[in-house]
């Protein structure tokens, strides 16, 4: 009778752990069509609209109606930017959907639309080299870029500037329209997440254009055209302020890139003596009025959504390894399936999202340092070391709800980034703007006294109110007199004055307006084989 009862016991225990394993271990595939992977509410979806035909958040489709209200397509920017670039980016016809939510019908192929170097030249059957390395064309790019020069000397660089003409005055047309609005469009792979690379599709053509406008303005300049170079310039901080204000991350770091070409060419300009008085305090005042690059809030909240769609999929597929792979994250140690309760993923990314979110939303700039600095304390005192690996996620010992949150600690580990880069970054691009500023006003002074200021201060009152301070260092910036010019310089992201260092190990680099020092095109060409 006993051995009976040991039969029966063990046969209950087997069938119970087999019970509890199927249901345990079915994770979140038993998901059916028209259910919700995530509960709807502020903790976990953060939206509770609008949905798409399986009930989870369309997050794609929201962004697209919070970006596009109030936008028309003469209002939009992007529209003009698509008229200027064309049809067809990176080989691929744009979407009918993208279009329609433009608000606009398609492109003619036919038409003539921006061409790239590189393709003008296979156009032109010009190319000596598949390389560009050491290909004479190329080199003559590069010249121009860096140096002024006229068309008679370099006929080619002239005749592909001249066709984009029609392509330039598009792109000039959209830095005056008051809106940004591109489309975000769905992912076509079913395990893609739509927002995790999402990217507009004319974005790469973005710095190659940009280029264009310097180029075209280190013609216009010796030629004697201030008013158009004053315009290409002008043109490239505007491009640079719309891409800025773009739902991605991508398009704030193009951003950057872009303010750096109109930054460089204030510099070379000021100091290559081609500009008057009149004309230097002319683009001062026009660049001193440029709207600054806005910091990438829009891209901040794209890329908490784009994780908390990232949970949808991994819900509405069951696979976590194979979800993970198809969106570029490191799986190699995860198992295929995950039995977690991904609410409680969805509220601990939320958690980490909100947080940082927050220090944002400090207008003085000590204020949000000193929150941004608490904020990564707790993010490397909480997840900076090694978060449970998916594959420890798996312990049979651990519940479902653990297991959710231990998923969404190690999302947040390897999604969230560094605040105090992002931070750091934005103050570069503004601290470069001043010193594009005060190297006019440097100028101003030596074409009014014969040589440059010995320090600073002799810039006050005369050639400006007051001297601008240093966004690291919130006092003004470092300044020495050479042989040749002078060095004007920011203090860095470190704070610390470091003698107009550039490159230092173990501690950050001072920021350095470099002087302008023209070569012939013989030099550039040596130099550069």
């Amino acid at each position: 009778m006993r051995r009976h009862w040991k039969k029966v016991v063990v046969l209950v225990l087997v069938l119970g752990i087999g019970i509890w394993s199927f249901f345990y271990f079915r994770a979140n595939s038993d998901i059916k069509p028209g259910v919700p992977v995530l509960d709807k509410s502020v903790e976990t979806t953060v939206l509770l609209g609008p949905a798409d035909d399986n009930g989870d958040i369309d997050y794609v489709a929201a962004l697209n109606q919070k970006h596009s209200q109030g936008v028309t397509p003469k209002s939009n920017a992007v529209v003009a930017l698509i008229n200027a670039i064309g049809p067809e980016l990176r080989g691929v016809p744009l979407s009918s959907r993208f279009y329609r939510e433009l608000g606009i019908k398609r492109l003619d192929d036919n038409k003539q639309y921006y061409q790239s170097f590189d393709n003008w030249l296979k156009k032109s059957s010009l190319i000596s080299n598949a390389n560009p390395v050491g290909d004479p064309n190329w080199t003559r790019y590069d010249y121009c870029l860096d140096h002024y020069w006229n068309a008679k000397d370099f006929p080619k660089i002239n005749q592909w500037v001249d066709e984009n003409t029609n392509s330039l005055n598009w792109i000039e047309q959209s830095t005056r329209r008051p809106n940004y609005f591109v489309p975000l469009e769905h992912s076509t792979k079913r395990v893609g997440a739509s927002l995790i690379h999402a990217e507009p599709p004319y974005i790469d053509a973005m710095r190659p254009v940009a280029r264009l406008l310097a180029i075209r303005a280190k013609r216009e300049l010796p030629a004697g055209n201030y008013g158009n170079w004053k315009k290409d310039v002008l043109t490239i901080y505007r491009l640079a302020n719309a891409l800025g204000k773009g739902p991605t991350l991508r398009e704030f770091m193009i951003a950057i890139g872009v303010t750096d070409l109109a930054d460089f060419e204030i510099v070379n300009a000021t100091q290559s003596g081609k500009l008057t008085p009149d004309q230097l305090k002319d683009i001062r005042t026009e660049i001193e009025r440029l709207q600054p690059i806005p910091f990438p809030r829009q891209g901040i909240v794209c890329k908490q959504y784009s994780g908390l769609e990232l949970l949808q999929i991994i819900g509405r597929t069951g696979s976590l390894k194979h979800a993970l792979e198809s969106n570029g994250i490191d799986s190699s140690d995860c198992p295929a399936k995950l039995p977690a309760d991904l609410n409680e993923a969805a509220k601990v990314w939320n958690h980490w999202w909100g947080k940082m979110r927050k220090t944002l939303n400090f207008k003085n700039m000590e204020d949000r340092y000193e929150a941004i600095e608490a904020f990564d304390d707790e993010f490397e005192k909480n997840l900076g070391g090694e978060t449970e690996s998916p594959r420890g996620i798996s312990s049979w010992l651990v519940s479902r709800k653990t297991h959710g949150k231990n998923l969404g600690r190690f999302l947040v580990s390897r999604s969230i980034p560094s605040l105090a880069m992002w931070q750091n970054t934005w103050n570069r691009v503004h601290t470069a703007r001043k010193m594009a500023s005060l190297a006019i006003s440097l100028e101003i002074y030596r074409q009014k006294t014969g040589k440059y200021p010995s320090n600073l201060n002799q810039l006050v009152p005369d050639i400006i109110p007051a001297l601008p301070v240093d966004y690291y260092r919130n006092k003004p910036f470092g300044y020495h007199l050479q042989k040749t010019g002078y060095l004007l310089y920011s203090y860095g992201a470190d704070g610390i004055d470091h003698g107009g260092e550039k490159f230092r190990r173990g501690i950050g680099s001072d920021l350095l307006m470099e002087n302008y020092q023209p070569k012939t095109f013989e030099q550039f060409q040596k130099e550069n084989k």
